[in-house]
């Protein structure tokens, strides 16, 4: 069973598509101690937060952007998916009955975590993890 997230990325909508939230789908290990710490210690700037969440489906995040984009290692090839806001995206999840249980989400040069089961937010940044 996987520990389902969201990765997403606010920016600018004059940057973005017109629209200001970009996001991905990862199926397995989106719990902080794996995915979170990854974002944290691995994709911590503007142009790899992007990059990430701009990815399309991943069965799980990697620990090499190569590893990421080799669609070989997931089994879907879904796009990314955009939004106006993340409240069109947490609104989309709430009615679709989601079971992503984390969204991490990039803003002002900082990963946020949300714990859906509680909505509590938490920055990155706030969080130690052990390294594997």
């Amino acid at each position: 069973m996987g520990t389902r997230s969201i990765i997403a990325a606010v920016f600018d909508p004059a940057v973005v598509n017109e629209a200001g939230v970009v996001s991905t789908y990862c199926h397995y290990d989106g719990y902080p101690e794996w995915t979170g710490r990854l974002l944290k210690n691995l994709y911590n700037d503007d142009n790899s937060a992007f990059e990430i969440a701009s990815i399309g489906y991943l069965s799980g995040l990697q620990d090499t952007m190569e590893g990421n984009l080799d669609k070989t290692k997931h089994q879907h090839k879904d796009e990314p998916v955009f939004y106006n806001s993340l409240q069109e995206l947490f609104d989309e999840m709430d009615t679709a009955g989601s079971w992503v249980e984390y969204v991490y989400y990039w803003q002002d040069d900082e990963w946020y975590c949300v714990k859906r089961a509680d909505g509590s937010v938490t920055p990155l940044g706030c969080m130690t993890f052990t390294e594997n």
